[in-house]
């Protein structure tokens, strides 16, 4: 794969911890390298979640969804609780 600059796109995603987008075409003029990709996996929704460092975000887990996603503050409560001990985890440089 070639290499792609993401920083500008990252950085809109870390500033907003957690992004919804059920309509993939709302994503092509925001976020269009990360469109691309998405694009290309055949999913139909997708939902960024900005894992947190204590200093810095740390990474993004990426959820694709074949069908367009209904309820996202529910997905956000499941979700975010395993987020917070993944990131324990991969900020072991800040916990020690």
């Amino acid at each position: 794969m070639d290499y792609i600059y993401y920083v500008d796109e990252l950085e809109k995603l870390h500033n907003q911890e957690i992004v919804h987008i059920a309509n993939l075409s709302e994503m092509e003029d925001d976020l269009p390298k990360l469109y691309r990709l998405v694009k290309s996996s055949d999913a139909n929704a997708v939902s960024f979640y900005v894992i947190e460092g204590k200093k810095t975000p740390i990474g993004i887990l990426v959820m694709l969804y074949k069908d367009s996603i209904a309820c996202k503050m529910e997905k956000a409560k499941i979700v975010m609780p395993s987020i917070q001990k993944l990131a324990i985890l991969l900020d072991y440089e800040n916990n020690k």
